[in-house]
């Protein structure tokens, strides 16, 4: 089945989206579901400072994100700050129509994207991602992320690393990679086959931020990481929950948790249900019973 939002499929029987919060259609028709249209090209810098050493800093950034991205590095030396909105049109062919608002003067700017496509053409014939990387760096960029899927593809389909290749190529400044990265095995191939300076990693971490970890130790000496138990899992989403709670008021950390929950429970014996009341309750501290109680529920049958 999969989600009347954004199209997501949905494994698990959960009657909401693990991705979007949306509800899951009844059947797996795909003419009832109603697909993104349009995917905001918007440059975010919400970056994570997650690295296998401490030669790369990201600081300073303006601009925001609905969802934080992780950035994973081999050994590379150099600064990043002072990021920028960029807020690129990719429905043209002509790449002048390209704009940066750096909010800020700096001799060091950083030009970042989510997760979700920004430097590509929503044509998959008329892909722009070099004419771009071009401007950003002549510009002042310090670094460019590239996505390389394209608008009209959404969250579907495969990501071209071809194109983050063809954007190493074609600049000097670093390059990070992005886009189908979620195990250890992908990680290093992105950076073996596209030559990139980093990879940023978005959905790949919904739900298992081990997964940064996991890279950094296989790309330092090819260590493979115990997977968290379920038992993990749940304490990380609690973790998470007290997180937010530090921060914001009861009615947004109870809206925001639920996606969060839904991804840390994913594949869990008994969670769908427990996913299901998350969806519905408005107080964090019946959130906690629920997942406390879901512990127990594991260690009982052990």
């Amino acid at each position: 089945m999969r989600c009347n939002r954004c199209g997501s499929e949905n494994k698990d029987g959960s009657v909401f989206c693990a991705f979007c919060g949306g509800k899951i259609a009844t059947n797996d028709n795909s003419s009832t579901i109603n697909t993104p249209k349009k995917v905001n090209s918007t440059g975010t810098v919400g970056f994570t400072n997650v690295f296998n050493d401490n030669s790369i800093q990201l600081n300073n950034s303006t601009g925001h994100s609905n969802d934080n991205v992780n950035t994973v590095t081999s050994n590379n030396d150099f600064n990043v700050s002072n990021g920028i909105n960029s807020n690129i049109n990719m429905n043209t062919q002509d790449s002048s129509d390209t704009t940066t608002d750096t909010g800020n003067s700096s001799s060091s700017t950083f030009l970042g994207t989510g997760y979700q496509n920004s430097i590509n053409n929503s044509n998959q014939n008329n892909i722009n991602a070099v004419d771009v990387a071009k401007i950003c760096e002549s510009a002042g960029a310090s670094a460019i992320c590239v996505h390389p899927r394209t608008r009209s593809q959404g969250y579907s389909g495969k990501a071209d690393w071809n194109i983050i290749k063809q954007v190493k190529e074609a600049v000097k400044i670093p390059v990070i990679g992005n886009g189908d990265i979620t195990d250890i095995y992908k990680a290093k191939a992105m950076l073996d086959e596209t030559g990139c300076d980093l990879i940023m990693i978005g959905r790949g971490v919904l739900g298992n931020p081990w997964l940064i970890r996991e890279i950094n130790a296989y790309l330092e000496d090819g260590t493979i990481l115990k997977k968290p138990t379920d038992i993990d899992k749940i304490d990380m989403c609690l973790k998470h929950i007290n997180y937010l709670s530090q921060i914001k008021p009861e009615k947004l950390v109870c809206l925001e948790i639920r996606n969060h929950a839904a991804w840390y429970l994913k594949g869990i014996k008994g969670s769908v249900e427990v996913k299901n009341k998350i969806f519905q309750t408005t107080k964090i501290c019946d959130i906690i019973n629920l997942l406390n109680q879901l512990k127990e529920d594991l260690n009982e049958n052990k």
